[in-house]
């Protein structure tokens, strides 16, 4: 899926000439067809679609987030929740700073998602891990920017430093909240440029694209 999976088949002995990377894709022209641009009430709105368990590392990260809210308290800080799962209880209890909202807005259709995403400025990503995480290609054609974690393949592959997005270890407090403050440092002017080179980044996954690689890679191995 990318760049840390490659590294390792080859250090196991795998030769890189039979190694392809191939992403996971969604349905880029549904989410491209929301517009790029947010109003100002959005600009900054969080948003995460996913599970709610242990490994996308919500706890700790909202954590974070209400510490750096309450070390800013003229930011108020709107992080919205999409999904289920077996921590709901423990994320409705969380004490967050008084400049923090969130929002646990239930499970959704696929085809409500493209709507969701558009209700949003900035997406986020606090897994500990992930083979690749579909949510990144989703919500950068979409027009969001992704503040991403460095354990999943999407992020890596997609996430561009100050580009399109911002990378952190969510395992480490300090590295996030030091994400969280380029993030929110980040002018409306460049959240925009972000959200158009997002999108460009991200259009090119098409399934159209991936079933190609996927030939490349069958008609290496049986020889053509």
């Amino acid at each position: 899926m990318g760049a840390s999976a490659v590294k390792y088949l080859e250090s196991v002995g795998a030769p890189s000439a039979k190694i392809f990377k191939i992403a996971y894709t969604t349905n880029v022209e549904r989410f491209a067809a929301k517009p790029l641009t947010r109003p100002p009430d959005r600009a900054r709105r969080l948003l995460f679609c996913g599970q709610f368990i242990e490994r996308k590392g919500l706890i700790p990260f909202l954590q974070v987030l209400s510490r750096w809210a309450s070390d800013h308290p003229d930011h108020a800080v709107n992080l919205a929740l999409v999904g289920d799962g077996p921590l709901r209880p423990q994320l409705s209890q969380v004490l967050l700073a008084t400049n923090v909202k969130l929002e646990l807005l239930g499970v959704f259709q696929y085809e409500d998602l493209p709507e969701i995403y558009a209700s949003a400025g900035i997406f986020v990503l606090p897994t500990l891990a992930d083979t690749w995480a579909v949510v990144v290609n989703e919500a950068l054609v979409a027009g969001l920017p992704v503040l991403g974690s460095a354990y999943a393949q999407a992020v890596e592959e997609l996430i561009q430093e100050g580009r399109n997005g911002w990378i952190f270890r969510p395992d480490d407090a300090e590295d996030t909240y030091k994400a969280i403050d380029r993030m929110m440092s980040t002018s409306t002017a460049e959240l925009d440029s972000m959200r158009a080179h997002g999108r460009m980044i991200a259009s090119q996954l098409t399934p159209e694209r991936l079933a190609d690689l996927i030939g490349l890679a069958v008609n290496s191995c049986v020889g053509r």
